[in-house]
């Protein structure tokens, strides 16, 4: 493990942004990494900033203690929406300047994200290449294999750059009880049976979300 990371890790009360620039489904499979950084520092406040528009699918989760909407959607455009992405990230600077131990970024968050990290009072950071700026990562985990491993897989490789051992990789969600009791009614009321399985499938989809 790397020595200054290893120091870091002692800390208690342990100060943690991580970094997940995906969407819907990209967020889920971020959910082993959450828990594993929750079991290792239960103490630990762990921050994750993330794409406003995916947020809620990981409403309730237990992992994280706030969700950040940090990420401009790369669809939204004229200046209006510059102008929100803008003001959403001084709104995310103003709540934790000062206030973060280890930034870890799951996959490619970009040099700017690295750049605006590295503001909120040299946190120490861990990732992937970032196709620019990779000299304010503390432990450069190297290049994404895009071919050969899965978006987890990935995922986990940053865990185990800091030198943790593999971890299950299973994904949760957490759904309420008045939106279970809402699926349960919405497939009965259309003929189905909600104690069957259910195969769906969207032919216009091309992303995991």
């Amino acid at each position: 493990m790397n020595p200054k990371l290893q120091k870091l890790l002692t800390k208690p009360n342990l100060r943690i942004v991580t970094v997940v620039r995906d969407h819907m489904s990209g967020l889920l499979y971020a959910v082993p990494n959450l828990r594993v950084l929750r079991q290792q520092f239960p103490n630990a406040h762990i921050t994750l900033l993330a794409n406003p528009y995916a947020m809620p699918i990981l409403k309730g989760c237990p992992y994280v203690d706030e969700i950040l909407p940090f990420f401009q959607f790369r669809q939204a455009e004229g200046r209006f929406a510059r102008a929100k992405g803008i003001l959403r990230k001084a709104q995310a600077w103003l709540k934790l300047v000062g206030r973060v131990d280890l930034v870890i970024h799951f996959r490619w968050s970009g040099p700017e994200t690295l750049l605006f990290c590295s503001t909120l009072g040299l946190p120490f950071q861990v990732g992937y290449s970032q196709d620019g700026l990779d000299s304010l990562l503390d432990l450069y985990v190297g290049r994404e294999d895009l071919l050969n491993d899965s978006t987890r897989k990935r995922n986990a490789r940053v865990i185990e750059a800091m030198g943790f051992p593999p971890f299950p990789m299973h994904m949760e969600m957490w759904i309420s009880r008045e939106e279970a009791n809402w699926a349960e009614n919405f497939l009965q009321e259309h003929g189905y049976n909600p104690t069957q399985p259910i195969f769906a499938m969207h032919p216009g989809s091309h992303w995991g979300c």
